[in-house]
């Protein structure tokens, strides 16, 4: 692990990631050895907004957010509200949840 993960003193992290690029390389940037990928961590999917920040989406939608105006091609907030309510601790010591 990196300096600010070791500071943490952590023993053998269980670190399950979202199969997002971004989540995968950020798990490693931190050091962090991924054991697992969980489809119900996936962050939103921006679809043609992906990596645009909100003012560059705001040229094109004036008052544009992710929650008063769609994403095309990409998340809609019905379907990110399941996954994440099954994140809850409970369910990740359940390893028969997590793929």
């Amino acid at each position: 692990m990196g300096p600010a993960m070791d500071a943490l003193e952590l023993r053998d992290p269980l670190v399950i990631v979202s199969p997002r690029h971004r989540a995968r390389e950020t798990a490693e940037l931190a050091g962090l050895k991924i054991q697992r990928t969980w489809d119900a961590l996936a962050e939103w999917d921006y679809g043609i907004y992906e990596g645009m920040t909100t003012p560059e989406i705001r040229q094109q939608v004036p008052d544009w957010t992710v929650w008063t105006h769609p994403c095309p091609a990409g998340s809609r907030p019905s379907r990110c509200t399941p996954g994440a309510t099954s994140c809850c601790p409970s369910r990740i010591h359940n390893s028969s949840t997590v793929t």
